[in-house]
């Protein structure tokens, strides 16, 4: 069985050394609104004034870490004397427990502690070598790397947080977000929302605590988004170490790094693995996308008309990047037009502006639903430089659905098309990995699938997405008010969902309701997301890019020495090329004499013993490959499929694990062939229940999501039928 490790992390205190180092202190509130989200008195702890090591909150108070030099009595009694800061504030001493059932009227434990301790990391005079770490409003935050720029517009942040795992072993998930903050001067109009700056001394972010009217607004940050714009990180990226150290994952292991190194005193902590009981291989090969003659057989004649609703040059040249990219796919140059408004019954492709540009100007959104049957995508002008094959294929997928769904049958691949792949030979292992596509669909059986139109809305309408065996489908949408045969009753199915949603929100997990399947056999199966992410092998990845940003040793760090190398090489493989590395050397003695930087080496290398930008030939990924194994010089991480399975295993394919007879986990992660310096999302893991009285039935379809055409050129993570219902709502 292969395991794999998630941000599941377990953490044992060790109590008589945080006893010892430290006293805590727990705030409540006396408002009518006792939560502490922004609360300035949060971070007037960690002032001057106080000197507090760490602040955190939870949903009812606020604790305080203080190092064990102060008196607890007199802090207690100080902070609420101060009325002007502290005046609605109750505050008690509070010991460390390790236990999570305890009293919080004596006691600091489990998360609030967990965190407390996290946040210590963040203390700007702390021992620790905190960078651009910062405990604010009782979380903890880091800064990127600004450069010379330190007024930047907007900059991303990332918050670091864990959340205990309610009914778990002392387990915790250390997740990491990202918010945008934003200069205070962009705003006209004041809001009463924290302010913050930067610390030019350690880049660092800090909380305004003065009079909020005395802040200068070209300085000051306030966390808000941009308009209808989500602050976003790849998970990881691993081109290179600084990049891998600025995604989330790298935060992730540098926080890991940090708990492990600065606080073992305190803590121990260990990431919490899994076994994996079958895993579907991903076939890229086999993806629709993949190949443009697949999609010229599905579009079969279909017209297409590009609308500019901009009229510039830069849309102008939009306009002729994307007729030129569509004639990859439609056969004929006569079924793509030009014109300056949509066509009905035919594909339209719009350039147009934002939303936020038609929000500012006032103007009246083109990207609002238009009531009418035309089929539309639009593609905006302020984040389309030029035009791309991916973004070609998504315009185009995302109109075959629209199409589908007016004609109600499935177009995108054969339906009936049978592939006899029986999921309990599916692999345990990499090298026994079944490729596979659709194939469960029996004739003359049916499949429903449902969710809520607005799952935040407890009467929210269901939607219905029934498909028969030759891919034809019905929607249907029902709620309370809809009258249907007894054995289709809104109420039954809300009932349902009801009751295993309330199951997971008593044991205050953090699975979330995203989709209702039902079988011919009247079998249904509840899908929940999670936060618990899967990951990489971070440590592994860290140290192998550490050796990629390394110098050429000293003693080899010249052309004449690696001119050496390379001859003596050559002299052990003489079937290679011997005039490849006679450029090579000459090339290396005549420009780099004394000091070769190691950029320029492997430059030399790509351009002298590979194709020119790669080291893809038998001379460059020798010699490349002598460097390291005799001298340890790396270049590269690189993507042959031993490393890429070593690295990324829980990153790849279809994998479930954990079945019962009433529930299963699984996730989906990208293919082999799609990875290049960096993974976008993360892969979150997901919870499948079956109802009462009903049987598990989702290993049945999990090759619904061995198809490329929800997230373009990648899987999907939940049965793609969902993706039809996303679309139909939309529409309705």
């Amino acid at each position: 069985m292969n395991t794999i490790k998630t941000n599941r992390l377990k953490i044992t205190f060790n109590i008589d050394k945080i006893k010892e180092d430290f006293i805590f202190l727990r705030l409540e509130r006396q408002t009518a609104d006792k939560k502490w989200i922004g609360a300035k008195q949060l971070d007037f702890l960690i002032s001057d004034d106080y000197k507090a090591l760490a602040v955190c909150y939870t949903a009812q108070y606020a604790y305080a870490m203080f190092s064990s030099d102060n008196n607890g009595y007199e802090l207690r009694h100080k902070i609420p004397q101060d009325t002007k800061k502290f005046g609605d504030v109750t505050v008690k001493e509070v010991k460390p427990k390790n236990s999570n059932n305890d009293s919080v009227e004596y006691f600091v434990f489990g998360e609030a502690l967990a965190r407390l301790l996290l946040n210590y990391l963040g203390y700007a005079n702390s021992k620790f070598d905190s960078l651009n770490f910062s405990n604010l409003t009782g979380c903890l935050l880091k800064v990127p790397s600004l450069g010379s720029n330190k007024k930047s517009q907007s900059i991303e942040v990332a918050q670091v947080k864990l959340d205990y795992i309610n009914n778990s072993d002392k387990e915790y998930l250390l997740n990491v977000s990202i918010s945008t903050y934003r200069l205070k001067k962009q705003f006209k109009k004041s809001f009463n929302t924290p302010l913050y700056f930067i610390d030019k001394s350690n880049n660092t972010l800090k909380r305004w605590l003065d009079d909020d009217s005395k802040a200068d607004p070209k300085t000051t940050y306030i966390k808000a988004g941009l308009y209808n714009k989500k602050a976003h990180r790849d998970f990881i990226k691993f081109k290179d170490l600084n990049e891998f150290q600025e995604s989330r994952a790298g935060i992730i292991y540098e926080v890991y790094q940090k708990i492990k190194n600065k606080l073992n005193k305190y803590v121990d902590v260990k990431f919490v693995e899994i076994g994996i009981d079958k895993s579907i291989k991903l076939n890229d090969k086999t993806f629709i996308l993949k190949d443009a003659k697949n999609l010229q057989s599905i579009l079969n004649n279909q017209r297409v008309n590009i609308v500019d609703l901009v009229n510039d040059d830069k849309s102008e040249s939009l306009v002729n990047s994307l007729q030129n990219k569509l004639s990859s796919y439609f056969n004929n140059p006569q079924l793509i037009s030009n014109s300056s408004e949509d066509i009905e019954g035919i594909f339209n492709i719009r350039i147009i502006h934002d939303a936020e540009f038609y929000h500012n100007n006032n103007l009246n959104d083109p990207h609002l639903r238009l009531n009418d049957d035309t089929f539309r995508q639009h593609i905006t002008i302020e984040s389309s430089n030029k035009i791309s094959d991916a973004m070609v294929k998504t315009v185009i997928k995302e109109l075959i659905i629209k199409k589908d769904i007016k004609n109600k049958k499935i177009s995108l691949f054969d339906w009936q098309k049978m592939l006899n792949i029986n999921f309990d030979n599916a692999c345990n292992s990499s090298e026994e990995q079944s490729n596979t596509q659709l194939n469960i669909f029996e004739l003359n059986k049916k499949w429903v699938f449902a969710m809520y139109k607005d799952e935040n809305k407890d009467d929210s309408p269901l939607t219905f997405m029934t498909i028969n065996s030759d891919g034809s489908f019905e929607f249907e949408e029902i709620n309370n008010q809809s009258i249907f045969p007894e054995d289709h009753r809104y109420e039954d199915y809300q009932n349902h969902i009801k009751q295993i949603k309330d199951k997971e929100e008593k044991n205050k997990s953090s699975f979330k309701f995203e989709g209702f399947m039902l079988s011919d056999g009247g079998d249904i199966n509840l899908i929940f997301r999670s936060d618990e992410i899967t990951l990489p092998d971070l440590e592994k990845i860290n140290s192998t890019l550490t050796e990629v940003s390394k110098k050429l040793p000293e003693n080899l760090a010249n052309g004449l020495k690696m001119s050496k190398i390379a001859k003596e090489f050559l002299a052990e493989n003489e079937q290679l090329n011997k005039d490849k590395f006679a450029l090579f050397c000459q090339q290396l003695e005549n420009h780099y004499s004394h000091d070769l930087p190691k950029d320029k080496l492997y430059e030399f290398m790509q351009k002298y013993l590979g194709s020119g930008t790669k080291c893809d030939t038998s001379e460059g990924k020798g010699f490349r490959n002598y460097l390291l194994e005799k001298y340890q010089i790396r270049f590269i991480l690189t993507k042959d499929k031993e490393n890429i399975n070593s690295l990324f295993a829980s990153s790849l394919n279809i994998n479930y694990f954990g079945e019962t007879d009433k529930e299963a986990y699984y996730f989906v992660g990208n293919t082999e062939g799609s990875i290049k310096h960096s993974f976008k999302d993360s892969c979150h893991l997901r919870k499948v229940v079956a109802v009462e009285n009903c049987r598990l039935i989702f290993r049945d379809l999990l090759k619904t999501m061995d198809v490329d055409f929800v997230r373009t050129g990648q899987s999907t993570v939940i049965p793609f039928p969902f993706k039809y219902i996303r679309e139909y709502q939309n529409f309705t």
